[in-house]
């Protein structure tokens, strides 16, 4: 969940999503909305309301995530140095998260396996769970935001500074908070929530053989899709240093919600769907599924392999042959080469693709799956309009030079 870059302060803030009033609207508003998603297809949605809170269910939250947050501290993976900041100090991270990833899905089988842990309870317990989150998400931006009042000038966020409390703990003042080594922003952005979303797949698909003997074909395809996509996410860990959530953002409820509870029970429910109402899915369906999630990774991955290698060494071998574009910006030029001739965003292409995929394997026969795709069309369109708003402010006739020689945005011959 990105901001719009705009430049904020006190004396002439320049508010995104609607200033204070818009984003009061988002803080209510998206955690009822996936409260109504993960009601809309529960049967027994009465019963599981009236317990929608239990300490258990928070003692589970905040127990997951300390398993994450101590994972970060061990010493295991490699310590990557973040961009320049302001003051051009460059700060550390530990990338260890595709380990967490591994230890993670071990520790859960062994649980399984030898003590009979109930997988399937994670699932059943999903609504009170996801208020756990919420509460626990509501209570971190507090802290955040707190903790972000003594900080100095140089250490915010541009677009958390605007003098509206509600408007800067919402958007996040702090760019860096960290206790000591451990990274806030940067533990939150990758290693609970992606891999809860994993965790709580695999607790569905326990869910429908605890309930029926069975596990269907689609579910499982499905979280073969999402394990692919968060492992590939965490083996490249140290690309998300250069993304405008670490580099722009303040860390505040926006990317807290984001990262903790959006991704996780928002980005499960259509494998929620695929276990409760077990939709036919035809093969063919199946195979045509699998086409897209492909194609669409090669694209998605190669371009933001190619964007990250340009970034870190515009000059690295791999790159070869590959157009540039000089612009005015010192060490900024654009790179019109590999999958960025063929369109300005390949990345957002490869991604939309690949949740047609997604959505295609729940099948036809309800509008609930496309909830999911049309949320990500949205996003990465909108998204996409700000990249571009952004790049011609900042790059000017270079961009308009890059336009010319790359004419299509996301989609080749229509967008």
């Amino acid at each position: 969940m990105d901001a719009i870059p705009l430049k904020t302060s006190k004396n002439n803030p320049e508010y995104a999503f609607g200033g204070p009033v818009g984003v009061t609207g988002i803080i209510v508003g998206l955690p009822l909305f996936v409260l109504f998603l993960i009601t809309y297809i529960t049967p027994d949605v009465h019963d599981i309301l009236g317990n929608a809170f239990s300490f258990r269910s928070l003692l589970w939250v905040a127990g997951w995530f300390a398993f994450q947050a101590i994972f970060y501290l061990l010493p295991f993976g490699k310590i990557v140095n973040g961009l320049p900041l302001k003051t051009g100090k460059k700060l550390q991270y530990r990338c260890n998260a595709f380990i967490a990833f591994i230890a993670t899905i071990i520790v859960s089988a062994i649980l399984c396996w030898f003590y009979s842990f109930p997988l399937h309870e994670i699932f059943s317990n999903i609504i009170p769970l996801y208020v756990s989150t919420v509460i626990g998400v509501g209570l971190l931006s507090l802290y955040l935001y707190r903790r972000s009042l003594g900080k100095a000038d140089v250490e915010l966020s541009i677009h958390g500074t605007s003098g509206n409390p509600l408007y800067d703990f919402f958007m996040g003042r702090e760019l860096n908070p960290r206790s000591g080594f451990f990274d806030w922003k940067f533990v939150c952005e990758l290693r609970p929530g992606l891999i809860g979303w994993v965790i709580l797949d695999l607790s569905m698909l326990a869910w429908e053989y605890n309930t029926s003997g069975t596990v269907s074909l689609a579910p499982v395809i499905l979280t073969v899709y999402h394990a692919w996509y968060v492992g590939d996410a965490l083996w490249f860990e140290p690309a998300v240093l250069s993304t405008k959530d670490i580099i722009e953002e303040g860390f505040g409820f926006m990317l807290a919600f984001g990262d903790l509870a959006w991704v996780p029970f928002f980005y499960s429910s259509q494998t929620q769907y695929l276990v409760r109402l077990r939709p036919q899915v035809s093969l063919w369906v199946i195979l045509l599924s699998i086409g897209f999630h492909v194609v669409g990774y090669r694209i998605f991955r190669q371009s933001n392999l190619q964007k990250n290698i340009f970034r870190g060494n515009p000059k690295d071998v791999r790159l070869e042959g590959f157009r540039t574009i000089p612009t005015s910006v010192p060490g900024k030029d654009l790179l019109c080469g590999g999958w960025w001739c063929f369109v300005r965003h390949p990345n957002y292409l490869g991604d939309l693709l690949m949740t047609v995929g997604w959505t295609i394997v729940c099948g036809f026969g309800s509008l609930y799956p496309m909830v999911y795709y049309v949320y990500m069309f949205t996003l990465l369109i909108h998204r996409e309009i700000r990249d571009e708003q952004t790049c011609r402010k900042k790059y000017g006739d270079a961009w308009n030079q890059y336009c010319i020689k790359v004419p299509w945005r996301i989609f080749p011959l229509i967008f």
